[in-house]
This record gives structure tokens, C-alpha cells and sequence, in this order.
């Protein structure tokens, strides 16, 4: 390959960027069953890019958050939790087509009194 000036420049390169990742679906924190410290939690987790997580209070009413998973296969939802025993599903949906795809449920979780 050759630039403007005729100089011969080598071979071309291929780069992608922005590579999206798919990762196994999985809440990797806080562990099912913790006890937590603070109202605010903090849920991590992975999954596959772009899609929908869901994040719903099973025993207490409540907003269900939702996010989408980044592009490197990650997500995070924070959700303020006060005092007692939470039930929680956590659901990934495929944006496209509105199936779930995968889904966490009956999840443990307790919040003792300060």
C-alpha cells in the first residue's frame, strides 16, 4: 500500500472498536442470601450487551428499576432498600424481540436494623 506521496506504507490493519461482549447472565454482588449495610444496594452483574435488566421487590411494592448492559458484558442497578427481608427477580430481556432471555428468581436478601 502506498500513501499520497508514493511512499509504500505496508500492509493495512484491521481494528474494531466497541467490540460488544456477551457474558453469561449472573449477579456477581451482593451474594443471594447477604445481610445488607445501607439503605442504598448497590446489584452488579453480567450479561449479554444491550440487553434489558429488570430488577423487581417481590413481597414489598416498589419502583423496578431497569439498565441495559454496557458493551463489555457488565451492569448495575442501585436500589434503596430500607429495614427487612427482601424477596427479589432480577430478569434480562432481549430489547429487540421482548423475551426474556434469562432470570434470577426468588433472590434472598435481608436488611437488618441499625
Amino acid at each position: 500500500m502506498k500513501n499520497a506521496a508514493g511512499t509504500e506504507t505496508g500492509a493495512p490493519i484491521n481494528i474494531l472498536l466497541n467490540q460488544s461482549t456477551n457474558l453469561p447472565f449472573a449477579l456477581t454482588s451482593p451474594a443471594d442470601g447477604s445481610d445488607l449495610r445501607g439503605q442504598m444496594v448497590t446489584f452488579e452483574g453480567t450479561g449479554n450487551a444491550n440487553e434489558e435488566i429488570t430488577l423487581k421487590v417481590i413481597n414489598f411494592e416498589s419502583q423496578t428499576p431497569k439498565v441495559r448492559v454496557d458493551y463489555t458484558g457488565h451492569w448495575k442497578i442501585e436500589k434503596f432498600l430500607g429495614t427487612g427481608a427482601y424477596t427479589i427477580d432480577i430478569t434480562q430481556k432481549n430489547v429487540s424481540t421482548g423475551k426474556v432471555t434469562a432470570s434470577l428468581e426468588g433472590l434472598q436478601f435481608n436488611q437488618p436494623a441499625s
